[in-house]
């Protein structure tokens, strides 16, 4: 057999240990040798990796100017005060942006010019950028029209020799443009090799700018050019009595301030992100999905710069405004609903699994209830799911300015850390919460039994298509005299009527809410809807808990009695029985899960928790994991946005891009005031942190864009009445159409 075995080996080695030494040497050898060897390469085959595609991200759109009036007030530092500077028509520089235009949503470049103004005083002079304006103005690049167009258009040889001319110094600027950034950024790669390099940057940057200010000019001046304002001249601004002035969207051109830049320093346009924060958080794209979306349609820049803009935007422009959306729920909100779901966020689970914890991280939802005039859902995302991370939630904004509370319940699932936290919560904050629990979940393992055990099949011949729901008693009794019938034994037939017994409580609930037409919010809802339950409900639920007491009197081995610290019996269940798990949640949460009759604000399920949590569990199956902490807030932030939109039925992109103009509005305010200044419109990113230690020394630490620590200045902004349920009362107390 040896000699059968061995006669397939080559000889070369005695063991095995032997040829992996052999092998080990031959690997270092074969990976210089490789590496050395250039030979075999055909420079003329060799391409980049990258999307072939008839779009260029080397196209102009059109250009962004400063759309507002010739003078405008502004904080002067050398004066200490507001003052009014003088606009000087003179362009500083021609950045580029990058932005999503036509209907491919492919990338063009906008240029977008930093102007001069001077302060009418003390003379100082100052940089303005589009970046910093809620009124610009967009020139659409006409050239390309012009060159598609037909040629009868233009009869005329003086008409069709302008064009030629028009469509060459297009072209050759363009051309220019491209090569020399293209240069400059070989050149500025370059200068950490070569020592001379400094001039020769200098003069690309010169060649960049030459180039780019004379197509500036050839699309301002062209004589078909067409400029749109993003603000109206008149009815602009909504006034209301004690709040900031907020842009009236019926007014405002989404599509002209989309193209300006969101930030200063950054080549992304406004519409650019918001056009990414959609896809990533209502479509649940990955962000490495979307970077390869864009870069079929031109995107040039790198897959790190888009997925870090991404999350940065979500921090400036989204977090305040989120912060704020949860102020109101807790202080405006009568009952609450919350739920969660588990994440993973790999940043997270690298120090969890050092310090010997679970990898998982828990997504958070904080809900309105279904009978308040404010619609909007709230998401955080924590490294555990504990007490303390409910008690952080709650604990701050619960309380209003005076004192008072005015949310009363607290509506979640079976987890035992909400009814921790609310005990907490008592102590510390001396805030009281009423516990109340989901019917659902009691019913839904009541389900999973039935159907299981093919008794779900029965209950559907007790209440066919067509039947009223209130013959199941009759269609019961009969059902038992038939053959199929008489072979239910009564512990069946008491599951059943438990099961029927559920659903009769959101048959009541149901009827109220059709007689209204499913507008749930009115107080004469909520009066038919309390007298309903005292009337219906209450009789019912008492006899539901009823049968089940007697049920479990007389199987008492389904349930497992035991005595908590504080003396409270619980009952756990027995697997043993598998009915046991649904009907211990219901005993064990009975005056939970009876308060629903104390207010019609409670509704009977936290179904309204799980939907809005549905779309991040979609978007989490889709992308799996999160990379980082600041990408998993950033997910929370537009998870935010995003529901309480769809709530209260407006659409996402179009409040995003109002949503950033007004903030731009606001930072201006700050900015006349001398409490924030223009730079305050840089990107967010992570920061070094000074932390000085008790023995007197000094380190630096990075800390997060998150971070608590990590303050910007859009956190100085007041951002109330811009939340998406402010949006739409503006959308339907200004519709001019009605």
């Amino acid at each position: 057999m040896d000699n059968v075995i061995l006669s397939g080996c080559t000889t070369r080695i005695k063991s095995g240990a032997e040829g992996l030494s052999e092998v080990t040497s031959l690997l270092k050898n074969s990976a210089e040798e490789i590496k050395n060897d250039t030979s075999s390469l055909n420079e003329t085959l060799r391409k980049e990796k990258h999307y072939v595609s008839t779009t260029s991200g080397n196209t102009v759109a059109g250009i962004i100017s400063f759309g507002g009036k010739q003078d405008i007030t502004m904080y002067c530092e050398e004066c200490g005060c507001q003052r009014d500077f003088k606009y000087l028509h003179k362009n500083k520089r021609i950045n580029e942006t990058l932005t999503a235009d036509g209907s491919l949503q492919s990338i063009r470049k906008v240029l977008t010019s930093v102007q001069l103004v001077r302060c009418c005083t003390c003379g100082a002079q100052y940089e303005i950028n589009p970046a910093e304006f809620t009124q610009v103005s967009f020139t659409r690049n006409s050239v390309s029209q012009v060159e598609n167009s037909d040629n009868a258009s233009n009869a005329s040889g003086a008409s069709s020799e302008h064009v030629q001319n028009i469509s060459e110094i297009h072209s050759e600027l363009v051309q220019n443009a491209s090569k020399t950034d293209k240069t400059a950024n070989e050149s500025a790669l370059a200068g950490t090799l070569h020592s001379g390099s400094d001039a020769d940057s200098v003069s690309n940057t010169a060649i960049v700018q030459r180039n780019r200010k004379k197509l500036y000019r050839q699309i301002r001046n062209t004589q078909d050019a067409v400029t749109d304002n993003s603000l109206p001249s008149e009815n602009a601004f909504i006034h209301e009595e004690g709040k900031l002035p907020v842009i009236n969207p019926f007014g405002f051109n989404a599509e002209v301030f989309g193209h300006a830049p969101a930030f200063i320093k950054s080549k992304l346009s406004t519409a650019l992100f918001a056009i990414c924060g959609t896809q990533f958080s209502q479509l649940g794209a990955p962000k490495n999905r979307i970077f390869c979306y864009f870069e079929g349609n031109g995107f040039d820049l790198g897959r790190e710069h888009l997925t870090g803009a991404i999350n940065a935007f979500a921090r400036a422009y989204l977090h305040s405004v989120t912060k704020q959306i949860k102020k109101d729920i807790l202080s405006k909100c009568p009952v609450i609903i919350m739920d969660e779901s588990t994440l993973r966020v790999n940043e997270t689970a690298r120090i969890k699994q050092a310090e010997g914890k679970g990898i998982k991280s828990q997504i958070w939802t904080l809900n309105s209830s279904w009978t308040s005039a404010l619609q909007a859902s709230w998401y955080c995302v924590s490294p555990s799911r504990s007490a303390d991370v409910v008690i952080d939630i709650l604990k701050n904004d619960l309380k209003n300015q005076d004192g008072s509370v005015v949310t009363k319940y607290l509506l979640t699932d079976g987890f035992a850390g909400y009814d921790a936290g609310i005990k907490e919560l008592n102590e510390i904050e001396g805030v009281f919460l009423k516990s109340c629990r989901c019917m659902t979940h009691g019913r839904r393992g009541l389900w999973k039994y039935l159907r299981n055990n093919r008794m779900l099949d029965i209950y559907s011949q007790l209440l066919p298509e067509g039947s009223s729901f209130f013959d199941f008693k009759d269609n019961l009794e009969k059902y038992r005299q038939t053959k199929k019938g008489k072979k239910l034994t009564d512990n069946s037939v008491a599951l059943l009527i438990i099961f029927y017994l559920i659903n009769a409580l959101f048959v009541i609930d149901s009827c109220v809410v059709r007689k209204h037409d499913y507008i749930c919010t009115t107080e004469e809802f909520k009066q038919d809807l309390l007298q309903a339950r005292n009337k219906y409900s209450r009789p019912i639920v008492d006899t539901l808990f009823d049968t089940i007491r007697l049920y479990i009197a007389n199987n008492p081995k389904i349930i497992v009695p035991r005595v908590s610290k504080e003396g409270v019996i619980r009952f756990t269940q027995n697997k043993r029985y598998p009915e046991s798990a649904a009907l211990i949640y219901l005993l064990n949460y009975e005056t939970e899960l009876k308060r629903f009759t104390e207010s019609a604000d409670i509704e009977l399920s936290t179904s309204k928790a799980e939907r809005s949590l549905k779309l991040g569990i979609c978007s989490r199956k889709a992308f799996m994991t999160i990379a980082s902490e600041d990408g998993g807030h950033a997910f929370a932030d537009y998870q935010t946005i995003v529901n309480t939109c769809i709530l209260n039925r407006v659409p996402v992109l179009s409040y995003i891009i109002w949503l950033v103009a007004n903030i731009k509005y606001r930072m201006q305010l700050l900015e006349r005031e001398g409490r924030g200044c223009a730079m305050g419109l840089t990107m967010p990113k992570k920061e070094k942190y000074v932390v000085t230690h008790a023995d007197g020394s000094v380190t630096k630490e990075l800390i997060a864009m998150y971070d608590k620590r990590n303050v910007i200045d859009f956190d100085k902004i007041d951002v109330k009445g811009l939340a998406p349920y402010d949006y739409r009362r503006y959308l339907d107390e200004h519709n001019p159409r009605v």
